[in-house]
């Protein structure tokens, strides 16, 4: 996320809000959430290829479309979004759902303040993969995954950064696990 990137939030509950992102069914392919800025935004910057909702990506058509011709990828579902903000409509936009929930983090290298009842971590402040683990798991079930740890935390596999990356997006970032903390700036 930049200082530019536009955070976007439901336009509202009922048959076009995001209750989908939470639950475990995908959603018809003729589905279309409709989002909104969280600020009221004049003009906003929509030449970017990645905005922010809660904690999920929302693609351009371009990384969509690179996603979808780079390989199959099992956990991901692109939701097609339209924006609205001030009488005018964003298209061209899709969220990226993840449905995938692993345990990822080594426990003992990693460093937070506590696990909650839920078993999330609190306050993490440095994270350390558990490759023995993850190295158990098929490829195929761990490109894209949600970190039982902290679901909040989306992981992209670095073939499937790699395809993102293919298309130069405009607006993102990615930065390996072991180097993220949740202080960064951009």
């Amino acid at each position: 996320i930049t200082e530019r990137t536009p955070l976007l939030m439901s336009a509202g509950a009922g048959p076009n809000g995001i209750d989908f992102l939470y639950s475990n069914v995908r959603v018809g392919n003729d589905y279309e959430a409709h989002l909104r800025f969280l600020m009221n935004v004049k003009d906003p910057d929509m030449d970017v290829d990645y905005l922010f909702l809660e904690t999920y990506a929302v693609f351009s058509e371009k990384v969509c479309k690179a996603l979808m011709a780079g390989m199959p990828i099992k956990n991901l579902q692109l939701v097609k979004a339209v924006i609205y903000e001030n009488d005018k409509e964003y298209t061209g936009f899709s969220i990226a759902r993840i449905s995938k929930i692993l345990q990822s983090f080594d426990e003992g290298k990693s460093t937070y303040k506590k696990i909650n009842r839920q078993g999330s971590w609190v306050g993490i402040k440095k994270i350390v993969m558990e490759k023995t683990l993850l190295t158990q798991i098929p490829l195929e079930e761990r490109l894209v995954f949600k970190a039982k740890e902290d679901t909040g935390l989306k992981l992209y596999h670095e073939s499937v950064v790699d395809i993102i990356k293919s298309v130069a997006p405009k607006g993102l970032r990615f930065i390996p696990v072991e180097e993220w903390s949740r202080t960064m700036t951009f």
